[in-house]
């Protein structure tokens, strides 16, 4: 549980940037727990979608509002559901968003 939660404290730290957090993680760089306003699934989760493994870096934790079930169908899913949190939250809010899915479209990883 708590590798969960400095994951997310990470996410939030360096909004989503995969190379960022990895060094963190190295590092055993300090963190504090971060509250959020929504759901989340990390890469140590069994809810993470198998589809993203596939990808160079893939995210370490996925923010999201829904229906978690979605995530399994489509990756259409996921990048929908980062529209509508786009939609919602603005564009600086998290950038993760914006980067997976412009990895998603791009292929990357496939």
């Amino acid at each position: 549980m708590a590798l969960r939660e400095q994951l997310i404290a990470y996410a939030m730290k360096y909004q989503g940037e995969y190379g960022k957090i990895q060094k963190a993680i190295e590092r055993e760089e300090r963190w504090e727990k971060c509250e959020v306003d929504c759901d989340v699934i990390t890469i140590l989760d069994d809810a993470y979608p198998r589809q993203l493994h596939r990808l160079t870096d893939p995210p370490f934790v996925l923010f999201y509002i829904g229906e978690q079930r979605l995530l399994k169908e489509r990756s259409a899913a996921i990048v929908e559901g980062l529209r509508l949190w786009r939609e919602m939250y603005g564009n600086d809010r998290f950038r993760i968003k914006g980067a997976l899915c412009d990895r998603i479209r791009d292929g990357d990883g496939n």
